[in-house]
């Protein structure tokens, strides 16, 4: 059975390696092989282990097995990541991450009447089938410079059609 719980300082290397499998298996098609290397690379942001720090990123495990996290973005009422492993990819595990990164931003502020948004900096092409699963507004494509240096096809959403 899945649960979720509060992500945990001592497993952001094992949140970072997932999110790069995550990655790997999601993004192949859409990257060349030179970008999604650069990508892959990186190392964790400090501000992951910030908001873990801070009671914002949720983790969904299995059996002791990590499946996947989310992370918000409280400032910008964002939700900055969601990541599932490639074998629990369809079971769900994403939009029930989702759904408990939504409602800890009751706790957490901004006003919760505002519809919460996807890092609209950041999303990927990839992300544009959890985005019609979760019933939000379809991204449409842009060009954005990832914080590591990249610069490629990404996706923004409407923040009005949330």
């Amino acid at each position: 059975m899945i649960s979720l719980r509060k992500a945990m300082p001592g497993e952001i290397a094992a949140l970072w390696d997932l999110r790069t499998r995550a990655v790997a298996h999601g993004c192949a098609g859409h990257y060349t092989p030179e970008v999604l290397g650069v990508w892959l690379a990186a190392p964790a942001p400090a501000s992951l282990a910030d908001r873990i720090a801070l009671g914002q990123a949720m983790a969904a495990v299995e059996d002791g097995a990590l499946l996947g996290y989310a992370v918000l973005d409280t400032r910008e009422g964002e939700v900055d990541a969601v990541f599932v492993d490639p074998d629990a990819q369809g079971r769900g595990v994403g939009l029930s991450l989702l759904a408990s990164v939504e409602a800890a931003r009751a706790h957490h502020g901004p006003d919760a009447s505002v519809p919460l948004g996807f890092a609209q900096r950041r999303a990927l092409l990839p992300v544009r089938r959890f985005h019609r699963r979760a019933r939000r507004a379809v991204p449409a494509s842009f060009g954005y410079r990832h914080p590591v240096g990249l610069h490629g096809k990404t996706a923004v959403l409407n923040p009005a059609a949330c």
